[in-house]
């Protein structure tokens, strides 16, 4: 990561921030964005990311402008060319600049930097063998620059319009005074899916004991939904495809949520949601979701909510399997939660 000092708060327009990468992602970054936010109140902050999570980061107050990594100007940035007149317009009052990235050596931050804007190079994520959250990592950057630290929990926000959305969904599907518990099967690989009949066995049981379940999902996801909806017994509100601020708004109007490793995962802890998250292959002492609210991650046969807890034995780590979470365990997990509710 560069050494840099920027230029000094009163002093700044505009701070370009490129953050690539899928819906977990940009939550991962919200606490970097926040504190960028809290040491630069008068800066407009201006993300490329994922545009489709724009309207939520917009919400909660942490960003100003979404732009998409496919919009040509930024692919001008990326492009090892030297900058056209088009590019230099876009940037006009970018006064600083952060770039995560996967290459120490990136095209966008010798393009920014031969147009004259301090720039932040840093990695997206921790180094190899490094088990440091991500939302901690991202963090770090920030810091380095001399800011206050902040909680490092995600937050989103929704617009109103997304919330009055879900509020009528509740009333057309009979949602309204139940106890309803969202569920998410699929994931962005097929190897991180818990067995769709796990998931069917929780949906039955919830519904023996009089809650309504919420099964969301996305194109990714058509296979384990497919396969959950012959197989549950149980009465199923789906939800197919939703808009991002939609389906933040149902999460957070749901009383729990148990899914994958997963995005939507991410989304539900950020929005408040008590959050039951189930790993495998991936190591939950770097992805696991971060929320205001109770969030229980589900690897190697246990149930985890202390980050300490994540820590590998002392003869090292070993890869977690979905075959280890039991319907059991998952089942007393979202019983916890929802003790636990107001």
């Amino acid at each position: 990561m560069d050494s840099l000092l920027p230029p000094a708060p009163a002093s700044l327009r505009r701070i370009l921030v490129l953050r690539a990468g899928a819906l977990g992602d940009t939550v991962v970054a919200l606490p970097a964005l926040a504190a960028l936010r809290l040491g630069y109140p008068d800066a407009r902050l201006v993300l490329v990311g994922n545009a489709a999570a724009g309207p939520l980061l917009q919400a909660a107050g942490h960003v100003d402008e979404c732009h998409p990594f496919d919009a040509r100007w930024v692919g001008d940035l990326y492009s090892g060319e030297p900058p056209p007149p088009e590019l230099r317009a876009q940037l006009d009052g970018v006064d600083f600049a952060v770039v995560w990235s996967r290459n120490p050596v990136s095209p966008a931050v010798e393009a920014l930097r031969r147009l004259g804007v301090p720039t932040l190079a840093a990695p997206s994520f921790p180094a190899p063998g490094v088990r440091r959250h991500v939302c901690d990592h991202l963090l770090d950057a920030i810091v380095s620059l001399g800011l206050p630290a902040v909680a490092p929990i995600p937050r989103l926000g929704i617009p109103d319009a997304d919330l009055a959305i879900a509020r009528d969904f509740w009333r057309a599907n009979g949602l309204d005074g139940a106890i309803v518990v969202a569920l998410h099967v699929g994931s962005g690989s097929a190897r991180k899916n818990w067995p769709a009949e796990r998931f069917v066995a929780v949906a039955d049981r919830l519904a023996e004991e009089g809650r309504r379940v919420l099964l969301v999902s996305g194109p990714s996801d058509a296979g384990p939904a497919e396969a959950f909806r012959r197989a549950a017994r149980a009465e199923v509100v789906v939800t197919e495809s939703p808009r991002l601020g939609r389906l933040a708004a149902l999460l957070y109007a749901s009383n729990a949520y148990l899914g994958n490793d997963s995005g939507v995962s991410h989304c539900a802890a950020a929005v408040g949601t008590p959050t039951v998250a189930i790993f495998g292959p991936t190591d939950p002492a770097l992805w696991a979701p971060r929320g205001a609210s109770r969030v229980i991650v589900l690897w190697r046969g246990a149930a985890l909510w202390q980050p300490s807890e994540f820590l590998p034995p002392e003869n090292g780590l070993a890869e977690g399997s979905l075959d280890d979470v039991s319907v059991e365990i998952a089942w007393s997990a979202i019983e916890e939660l929802l003790a636990q509710r107001p």
